[in-house]
């Protein structure tokens, strides 16, 4: 089905869903790229991350293209059901949720740090 034989709420839920996958990969590609910096990441681990990283990159790509296609009505998509846009919407949370709890550990090292480096002068002396 062309968008334009779409009603407006269903090209508009095709056009929600599309972007949810795109931030749900964008943020599983933040996340894997903060795993793969860090210092106990294994090289077989590393490894992982990178082809995995590689699909999600293949993914995002087919998904800006679709986009693009949805833009310009010549995407050729049956809508979505309700139930397909709900368990886009629930994964789409849980990653945020996921990434909000990563940036909490993040800057919560970071302050431990600060505080370990500002106290260590006073125990020393």
């Amino acid at each position: 089905m062309k968008p334009s034989e779409m009603s407006e709420d269903q090209e508009l839920i095709v056009d929600d869903m599309l972007h949810a996958k795109a931030k749900a990969i964008l943020h599983t590609q933040f996340y894997l790229n903060e795993r793969r910096g860090r210092a106990n990441c294994s090289d077989d681990e590393r490894n992982q991350i990178n082809l995995k990283l590689a699909e999600l990159n293949t993914q995002a790509g087919l998904i800006e293209l679709q986009i693009t296609a949805l833009d310009a009505e010549t995407l050729d998509i049956d809508p979505p059901t309700a139930p397909q846009v709900a368990k886009i919407r629930d994964l789409t949370n849980k990653v945020d949720a996921l990434n909000q709890a990563q940036a909490i550990a993040a800057s919560t090292w970071k302050f431990i740090g600060t505080v370990i480096d500002a106290t260590v002068p006073l125990v020393s002396a």
